[in-house]
C-alpha cells in the first residue's frame, strides 16, 4: 500500500529545520503548515521520504511567479501546476534545474487543500524521512496527479549534484534511498 505512493503528492507539515533556512524563512523554523510534499522514495529500513513544496510569490508588476527573496536557489526546483502560471526558476540556481510540470484533476479537489500556484519542489537531498505508519496517516493530494519515475530520477540526480557540492544543504542529511 504504502509503496503505491512513491511519486504522488501527500499533505504533511515538514519539520527539517535545512527546509526552512533555505526557502527564505526569516525566523529559520519550519512553518507548523500543513503542505504537498512528493514521496521521493523509501528507505532500505522501510521509512517513506518526502520533498516538500514551498510556494512561490506573485509579482503583479511582472504577471509572473516569483522564487521568494531569501530562498537558496540551489536546493529549489520550478514546479508548475498546469495552467497556473509563469514560474521564474530561483535566480541563484548554478544548476538550471528544469520545471516539474504536474497535472491538477479538479474533480478530485477536496475542501482544505491548499490552493494551486506555482512552487518549488526541494531538491537538495532526497528530503525528510518519515515512518511508513505515519505515512499512511498522511492524506494523499488526489486533486494533485503523480510523477513519473522518469521525473523522480531528475529529482533524485539534482539532489545528489547538490549534496555532492559545496551548495549542500545545512543541517545535512544522509539518506539512502531503494532503486526506483
Amino acid at each position: 500500500m504504502a509503496k503505491s505512493l512513491l511519486g504522488k503528492f501527500v499533505l504533511a507539515i515538514p519539520t527539517r529545520t535545512a527546509f526552512a533556512i533555505s526557502s527564505g524563512s526569516w525566523t529559520g523554523l519550519p512553518a507548523n503548515k500543513v503542505r504537498p510534499c512528493l514521496v521521493t522514495g523509501f528507505t532500505e529500513s522501510n521509512q517513506a521520504i518526502l520533498a516538500p513544496l514551498c510556494g512561490a510569490v506573485y509579482d503583479k508588476k511582472r504577471d509572473t511567479w516569483d522564487p521568494r527573496e531569501r530562498m537558496l536557489g540551489d536546493h529549489w526546483m520550478p514546479v508548475n501546476f498546469k495552467d497556473s502560471g509563469v514560474i521564474i526558476p530561483p535566480l541563484n540556481s548554478s544548476f538550471d534545474p528544469p520545471t516539474l510540470k504536474v497535472a491538477i484533476n479538479a474533480a478530485n479537489l477536496t475542501a482544505g487543500d491548499p490552493p494551486f500556484k506555482p512552487c518549488y519542489l526541494w531538491v537538495a537531498d532526497l528530503g525528510e524521512e518519515i515512518s511508513i505508519e505515519d505515512l499512511l496517516l498522511l492524506k494523499q493530494h488526489k486533486a494533485l496527479e503523480g510523477i513519473s519515475k522518469a521525473d523522480l530520477q531528475v529529482i533524485r540526480d539534482l539532489g545528489q549534484r547538490i549534496s555532492a557540492s559545496k551548495k549542500k544543504a545545512q543541517p545535512a542529511v544522509h539518506i539512502k534511498a531503494t532503486p526506483l
